[in-house]
């Protein structure tokens, strides 16, 4: 080893000299752009570096940066070049190697093999989530380039159900950092009149897109699933009714379905049997012929999954 029997105050002021000259570089050393402008390569975990230094050959290293960014050497143990350029990693292992050891430290670095960067991974595509009165509600993958337009979302869903409201169409958005979501009207009708819409709004990532029913409740049109009632009795289809989603659930259209009601039925006594989800049982007597021969819709009763309709016989008298 050279030089290593100096005093404490020889050793001090080979160390402030070491130091001033090293400063001097620093400016440029931990610059990341070489001189002709390229950029300069960074040491990472994982490269495979040649330390050596010209006074002392027993300083030396060849092997691969750690993976926490550090390389074994005498001395000074571990020592940390990952992130640092060539010239700034030379200076910093001189810098340690001149601190109470060396007067002078000549440290080169040699770069043997770049560890490739692995490629960034694939950005998912873009979501939008379709529910309502539509054919195939569930997840519309946006393209990766370009937008999609509502005609082209329309037609990915199946396009819209019979009972569908396209004039009541809209888009629910949550800015990113906003409190409340926003509310985008989106008139179907406009779309497939061919007439030119007055404003185009592009869906973006996490858009809600709804389309209601015409007069269905909200949450009728959430799933795809077919609703199932049971009517038995005074009927000239007695049997399992069953209610497209998102299609309006009414007394009414169940009477229709079963092929109405035959002449002896008690149109204004129709019970109406519901089991609750804890098992409570309720009975509901309805006046039916006041709904249909009378006109009242407003009075008609909106069905639930699971629900049974008898339709007793009336009196008859001999």
């Amino acid at each position: 080893m050279a030089s290593t029997s100096l005093s404490g105050a020889q050793r001090r002021g080979w160390f402030s000299g070491c130091r001033a000259v090293l400063g001097t570089l620093a400016l440029s050393a931990v610059a990341a752009f070489a001189l002709d402008g390229t950029q300069a390569i960074v040491f990472g975990p994982g490269d495979t570096v040649r330390v050596s230094m010209a006074e002392d050959p027993e300083v030396a290293y060849e092997g691969a940066i750690s993976a926490i960014g550090t390389i074994p050497l005498p001395y000074l143990r571990e020592f940390r070049i990952a992130g640092m350029t060539r010239e700034a990693a030379e200076q910093a292992i001189s810098e340690a190697l001149c601190k109470d050891l060396y007067q002078k430290a000549t440290v080169s670095i040699a770069l043997l093999a770049k560890l490739p960067v692995p490629p960034e991974p694939p950005k998912p595509p873009g979501k939008v989530y379709a529910y309502g009165a539509i054919t195939k509600p569930g997840v519309v993958l946006l393209p990766e380039q370009g937008q999609i337009t509502a005609m082209q979302l329309v037609s990915e869903i199946g396009g819209l159900t019979s009972w569908a409201a396209p004039q009541k169409a809209y888009i629910i958005r949550q800015e990113v950092g906003a409190e409340t979501a926003e509310k985008i009207p989106v008139d179907l009708t406009v779309v497939f009149s061919g007439e030119a819409p007055k404003t185009v709004v592009p869906f973006r990532d996490g858009d809600v897109f709804f389309v209601p029913g015409q007069t269905a409740a909200a949450g009728q049109l959430m799933t795809n699933d077919e609703c199932q009632v049971i009517i038995v009795g005074e009927v000239n289809a007695p049997g399992i009714i069953r209610f497209a989603s998102g299609e309006q659930r009414t007394m009414m259209r169940a009477i229709f379905k079963a092929a109405g009601f035959t002449k002896f039925a008690k149109d204004k006594g129709v019970r109406l049997i519901r089991y609750s989800g804890d098992g409570a049982r309720s009975e509901q007597v309805i006046n039916v012929s006041e709904i249909i021969d009378g006109g009242f819709l407003e009075k008609d009763v909106e069905l639930q999954p699971g629900d049974m309709i008898i339709v007793p016989q009336k009196a008859i008298n001999f």
